[in-house]
């Protein structure tokens, strides 16, 4: 069983648990991290993770759930579980538009200039799609436009 963090150097957690997977398919994986966010669960387990657990997890839990990973079932922590999404919703059109000109860096006042709508639809808009998406910060954002091919160009 390979334990990993989402966050490393060099290599982040799902691109290691893809590339593990891909080169040892018989490899258990086991994330192991301060995020319970719903964006990264979700990415670690669609990635081919077999279990997720946070840090503070109890010793007891840590080791029933490696012992139940090498069995060959699933462990994630509890209350993580409702966390985890089949798909996000839709982005409408508009906010598919909203999300391109965030990935290009600009604020809510300049995407109202460029959209014609008030600054307070605009930042409407912003929170709307991290809700949709289930993100909470802008660098989730990027990442999640990145993923998709969405650029600001």
């Amino acid at each position: 069983i390979c334990i990993v963090d989402i966050e490393m150097p060099d290599m982040d957690g799902v691109e290691t648990v893809k590339m593990l997977l891909q080169n040892f398919p018989k490899m258990k994986v086991m994330a192991l991290t301060m995020h319970n966010e719903s964006y990264f669960v979700n990415r670690m387990i669609a990635a081919g993770a077999h279990g997720y657990l946070l840090k503070n997890v109890e010793r007891d839990v840590f080791i029933d759930s490696i012992q139940r990973i090498v069995k060959g079932s699933s462990f994630i922590t509890a209350g993580i579980t409702s966390k985890i999404t089949s798909g996000k919703e839709e982005l409408t059109d508009r906010e598919k538009q909203m999300l391109k000109l965030i990935v290009a860096g600009k604020t809510n006042k300049e995407i109202a200039a460029e959209l014609f709508i008030s600054d307070r639809t605009a930042d409407t808009h912003r929170t709307n799609i991290k809700r949709k998406l289930k993100l909470s910060s802008l660098a989730q954002l990027i990442q999640y436009a990145k993923e998709q091919g969405i650029t600001a160009f």
